[in-house]
Order: structure tokens, then C-alpha cells, then sequence
């Protein structure tokens, strides 16, 4: 059963005070948008911006903490560049993963998919606690429009 189905679900889960806020971010071929690689971790801040007005719908920026990754983010030819392709999912934990067998069933973090973006702005960090990313992001049109290019 998809949890987007479940309004009961949702709305207990909006209710929650204390939420944990995850991304996903896939690395697509910019030709095929093929995947590529696929970096997770704990969003430190998030700002999404929606605009019916735009010819670039939505534009954003994201800045998270690796869990764990095999790269090395402080390459010159890094996964997480402008102009890179990306396929963003943002997710929140369920929690109710350990409360309710029902739940359980959505998993531990529950994925929101928002679309494919490209990276217009972006910036590393390593430090002893872990890695970080920072991109500023802009919806598929920017590829149409001259922003991106």
C-alpha cells in the first residue's frame, strides 16, 4: 500500500512535532538521464521555491550531510557540479516505524520525489564528523530558458 494513499496517515505524520528531514540525490547521465550515482543524507536546510508566474517552475536550494559515500566530493570532476543533471527525492522518518506493525509497512523514511533539476550552484565540505553538500538548484526548463548552459 502507498502511504501517499493513506490520508489518515499523512495527516498524522504533518501532525508530529519533532520530524527528521532526509534527501536523496540520484546523479543522472545528462543525455539519457541515466542514473549515475545515488548520494543520501540528513538535510541541514531546505528552501523550495514554487512559481506559476516563471517559465522555471521551481528552483531551490539544499544543503545536507553525507550518510556514507564511496566518492570523493572534493574532486575536480565531482558527481555534485553545475550543470550536473539531478533527480532530487526529499524524505521525512516515519514516525511511527516502530509504533505501528500498519506503518511499518511504508518503511522507515517516507520519499517524496520532486522532480529533475540542474545544479547551478554547488560546494563541498569534508570535516572530521563527516561530508557535506551545498547545490542551489533549478527545475528542467532552465535548460530550455538560457539559464543553465
Amino acid at each position: 500500500m502507498d502511504f501517499l494513499n493513506d490520508k489518515v496517515f499523512l495527516m498524522k505524520v504533518n501532525k508530529y512535532k519533532v520530524k527528521t528531514y532526509y534527501a536523496s540525490i540520484m546523479v543522472l547521465d545528462f543525455e539519457t538521464e541515466e542514473p549515475v550515482a545515488v548520494l543520501t543524507g540528513k538535510v541541514m536546510s531546505c528552501n523550495m521555491n514554487f512559481s506559476t508566474n516563471s517559465s522555471t517552475r521551481k528552483t531551490g536550494s539544499l544543503t545536507l550531510i553525507l550518510d556514507n559515500t564511496n566518492y570523493n566530493i572534493g574532486d575536480v570532476n565531482n558527481l555534485i557540479a553545475i550543470d550536473k543533471k539531478i533527480s532530487l527525492s526529499l524524505g521525512v522518518k516515519n514516525p511511527f516505524y516502530n509504533i505501528s506493525e500498519e506503518y511499518r509497512l511504508y518503511g522507515d523514511t517516507l520519499w517524496f520525489k520532486q522532480g529533475i533539476f540542474f545544479i547551478t550552484q554547488a560546494a563541498s565540505s569534508i570535516s572530521p564528523t563527516g561530508a557535506s553538500i551545498s547545490i542551489n538548484i533549478i527545475d528542467k526548463m532552465g535548460g530550455l530558458n538560457g539559464t543553465v548552459g
